[in-house]
């Protein structure tokens, strides 16, 4: 952490700071899971989001269709971080995933709320969160943890103390996924 040339502490463009964060923390946290969820990395389409393009996707393995994460890179290390830059990928998120609520509210038959996750990455900090679609139709965003990637002993101990929270969170997905496999079979 401390160190004289760790990356964290340096100017980063987002894809860059993904490949030292995000992406390994995704791909660690899920590992164990990785029959039953994959993920796919940078420039991503969704086939429910059109042609938007996603920084990554996870995807359920046997079917390849239903897409329970969605991730965004918004803005890197002291580079591109900015409040409008975050506003406007979380709008492009939110807009998104309400059509994938409303398209999952009419092809299955799960009861609500209906989740769908979603990790975003800014200034430093990772997201782990979930828009549901109540039964009235009304949106509710849940954030499960909003993580530092740490750079000092006081950051590690705030990592570390998120971590029950970023378990829970993957404990709803991988749960999620299966449920959505078994509605669909």
């Amino acid at each position: 952490m401390l160190s004289p040339r760790n990356p964290l502490m340096f100017s980063m463009l987002e894809r860059s700071a993904a490949v030292s964060t995000t992406i390994p923390i995704l791909n660690n946290l899920f590992l164990a899971d990785n029959d039953i969820l994959c993920f796919q990395w940078i420039e991503r389409l969704a086939a429910l989001t059109g042609s938007t393009k996603w920084d990554g996707v996870a995807v359920c393995v046997k079917n390849g269709r239903i897409v329970p994460v969605l991730v965004e890179f918004s803005g890197g290390i002291k580079a591109n971080s900015t409040e409008s830059k975050e506003n406007g990928d979380e709008l492009k998120m939110l807009e998104s995933m309400t059509k994938m609520l409303d398209y999952s509210e009419q092809v299955s038959n799960r009861d609500h709320p209906i989740p769908q996750f979603y990790v975003r990455s800014f200034d430093n900090r990772l997201f782990f969160e979930a828009l549901y679609k109540l039964q009235d139709g009304s949106l509710c965003k849940r954030c499960y943890v909003n993580m530092p990637f740490p750079t000092n002993a006081n950051e590690l101990k705030e990592y570390v103390d998120c971590v029950e929270d970023m378990f829970a969170w993957k404990q709803a997905v991988v749960k999620y996924a299966q449920d959505s496999l078994k509605s669909n079979q």
